[in-house]
């Protein structure tokens, strides 16, 4: 009964370990309404608008003020393809400035996830795949920041461009792995196996020893 107890606690265990968990700390804009856990910098506005459920973090540039970003920590484990996904609105984007995603590290080498040319001037959800092989492969340094960034391109256009961002997600992507329920329900299988092989054993050895 004790092997039987703690081999169903490996289980659950097993199950959970390989779950995904988010990366980002306050991802979700919409919800939360707070830039908790990001650092800010740049001339730009930096704001948080609408109310519970509906708002968003906007950055807002012009001649003035031509630059706001926000940007946070992250971590890769090795081996691994992470799956970013963010949801923004471009709508109010002057096609005569920038908005960038990137990640930027230490060294200030900078990997641009989502150029100006990929955007359409509206609302949409894009999903990246970033693969740590290729980053460890191509950068010594692997201290990274997700970089949203809005600049003003050209001077003296007179206009104002924002974007706004309500979600961040960024999860590792586990490849090649047995989902967990299926991984549990054939590991108590197994285990139950065990556990009927061992009461044969203990039958036979008692009706050997009667």
């Amino acid at each position: 009964m004790k092997f039987i107890k703690s081999s169903i606690l490996a289980v659950l265990l097993l199950s959970n370990s390989v779950a995904t968990a988010g990366m980002i700390t306050n991802g979700n804009f919409a919800s939360d309404c707070t830039l908790n856990g990001w650092e800010q910098q740049g001339f730009g506005d930096i704001n948080i608008s609408g109310s519970p459920g509906n708002c968003a973090v906007n950055l807002s540039v012009n001649d003035t003020d031509f630059d706001a970003e926000i940007y946070q920590s992250v971590m890769f484990e090795s081996g691994f393809d992470y799956q970013l996904t963010v949801d923004f609105d471009t709508s109010l984007l002057s096609n005569s400035d920038s908005f960038f995603i990137s990640l930027l590290n230490d060294d200030f080498d900078l990997v641009d996830l989502l150029m100006p040319a990929d955007i359409s001037f509206s609302m949409q959800s894009n999903a990246f795949t970033i693969n740590t092989d290729s980053l460890r492969d191509n950068y010594s340094n692997q201290n990274w920041s997700l970089s949203f960034l809005l600049y003003d391109e050209l001077y003296d256009d007179f206009s104002t461009s924002t974007v706004a961002i309500s979600n961040v997600s960024l999860s590792k992507v586990v490849n090649d792995v047995p989902a967990p329920a299926g991984m549990a329900l054939f590991a108590l299988g197994f285990i139950g196996l065990l556990a009927s092989r061992r009461d044969v054993s203990l039958y036979r050895h008692a009706n050997q020893i009667s």
